[in-house]
């Protein structure tokens, strides 16, 4: 009996997938080995770093506050992170403005409206800190970073560029999701055992419902018509298209120099799947981006190992969170490749930022929690989010379904997890 062609990509991609995990698993035991050599350096008087990296100025304790916030949904909150992650997206978009071979998947869905969506959800950040960054509950969580991944950056990828669009979409992000993830939170979350990714997601579905209701108000907020995108800024699915029709052809792509267009793989070529599943890390930040991903996970690593002495009991999970990430993006966009081939974009980002690292920190990490927490949200968290994008009206941003998903995933999945683990 024949394979159906969702099958056969599945089959395909299957030693892409082996390598992956047989990496993943690598990668978690050489940073295990990495903390003790750094634990045990502490202990014979090796600087842990902690004071440093707390005694600078006014200013700069600011500024890697904020860095930190924007880190804050892969649950890594590091400055180091955070400036490596914008960063890469820079480069990124800069690559892709010159139309360079290295550039991969284009950053913020090959719109050229990073710079606005950076412009807004940082402008957004610094409003809620002002407005709510004192605002703690117990354990010194705050939902200022909500608004840098809601409604601003998505308010300018419906209404196009320009500062009355990122001004209007910081404003109103500010106004209504941080307010909105203290009250889940405290009123709903806490009481009900619930990890507060819970609380801050929903905030950031019902912000962005009430903001893009209000858009429709306002008289200078206009949608505009879509912007065709250049032939070399194309979308995945057309890419994966072309390239998957035409094979590799027997030379690599790096050879490939009479061509200008995205040098991404298509779907028969091994690198993919790990390319792909690497930028799925910073598309809650609408970056989607290989580049900008690695700097958010080179930054992190590097706090982490300077800070680890000095660090909480979370410190020691950061191993067991990151390699549960990795593995259920590779799951996730594995599973769903034919859906990113048929639709050009699907979230399979969704349990990287909500059901897997709320899973491992709640149940306290090892190899029994990664696996099912990974696979439990790889094969329910895209397929929910898409189904509730689809019934979102044409100038509501569909990361609404995502957000609204990683809430019910999180919400049913940990309860369930507790029970089985």
């Amino acid at each position: 009996m024949p394979l159906v062609p969702s099958a056969r990509r599945r089959v395909a991609l299957l030693p892409a997938l082996a390598s992956c995990v047989a990496g993943i698993v690598l990668l978690h035991a050489l940073l295990l080995r990495i903390a003790r050599l750094r634990l045990d350096g502490a202990e014979a008087g090796v600087p842990a770093g902690a004071e440093a990296a707390s005694s600078g100025s006014g200013w700069f304790d600011a500024v890697a506050g904020l860095l930190a916030q924007t880190t804050a949904p892969q649950f890594y909150g590091s400055a180091l992170a955070g400036l490596g992650m914008i960063a890469g997206a820079g480069a990124a978009h800069l690559a892709a403005s010159r139309r360079s071979r290295w550039r991969g998947f284009d950053v913020a869905y090959g719109t050229r409206l990073w710079p606005w969506v950076l412009a807004a959800a940082g402008l957004a950040l610094i409003l809620s800190d002002l407005l709510w960054g004192r605002v703690r509950l117990e354990g010194q969580w705050g939902a200022a970073f909500s608004a840098f991944v809601s409604a601003a950056p998505a308010i300018v990828l419906i209404y196009g560029p320009g500062w009355r669009t990122a001004v209007t979409g910081a404003v109103l992000g500010t106004l209504t999701t941080p307010p909105l993830a203290l009250l889940l939170v405290s009123a709903a979350a806490d009481p009900l055992g619930l990890p507060r990714v819970t609380g801050s997601v929903a905030a950031m579905a019902l912000g962005a419902l009430a903001s893009f209701l209000i858009c429709r108000a306002l008289p200078w907020m206009r949608a505009p018509a879509p912007l065709p995108p250049r032939r070399d800024v194309q979308v995945e699915a057309n890419l994966i298209a072309e390239q998957g029709a035409a094979g590799s052809g027997g030379r690599r792509w790096w050879r490939r120099r009479g061509r200008r267009r995205v040098r991404g793989f298509g779907m028969h070529d091994a690198l993919w799947l790990p390319r792909r599943a690497l930028a799925d890390f910073t598309e809650a930040q609408f970056y989607g981006r290989e580049w900008a991903s690695l700097g958010l996970i080179g930054g992190m690593l590097v706090g982490w190992w300077w800070t680890l002495p000095a660090g909480a009991g979370v410190s020691a999970l950061i191993p067991d969170v990151l390699a549960a990430q990795l593995l259920t993006a590779c799951l996730a966009v594995w599973l769903y490749a034919d859906r990113w081939s048929a639709e050009g974009w699907y979230p399979t980002f969704v349990p990287i930022v909500s059901l897997v690292p709320a899973a491992v920190l709640d149940l306290g990490g090892g190899w029994p929690v990664i696996l099912a927490a990974s696979a439990l949200g790889a094969v329910i968290g895209p397929s929910l989010a898409r189904r509730i994008a689809r019934l979102l009206p044409v100038d509501f941003h569909p990361f609404i379904g995502s957000v609204a998903a990683m809430c019910l995933l999180t919400a049913g999945g940990v309860p369930v997890l507790r029970l089985l683990l």
